[in-house]
């Protein structure tokens, strides 16, 4: 099953779902909207227009910003890293 965030309403609907995918031996992922952002959608266009030429291998990092560890929103994170690498995903 493919959810995109938010994953359910409440963790109980999380729940269900991750035990209902387990009871049926199926995978449950959790998606991202990264594939619509700007600067992914140009990399894509340029890529298929072949506008780079003949692509062999893509490395791509993305960093982002925490937030202030004091925001109530922020509690829960990793304040002691200033930022998160991602991979660059939906340049399929």
């Amino acid at each position: 099953m493919l959810c995109e965030k938010p994953m359910a309403n409440t963790s109980a609907a999380c729940v269900e779902m991750i035990d209902a995918c387990k009871k049926a031996n199926r995978k449950l992922m959790v998606a991202y909207r990264l594939q619509y952002e700007p600067h992914h959608r140009e990399m894509i266009r340029l890529c298929r227009s072949k506008a780079l030429g003949p692509i062999k291998t893509i490395t791509a990092v993305n960093a982002q910003h925490q937030g202030d560890p004091n925001q109530w929103g922020c509690r829960t994170c990793a304040s002691s890293r200033p930022s998160t690498p991602r991979r660059a995903r939906g340049a399929r």
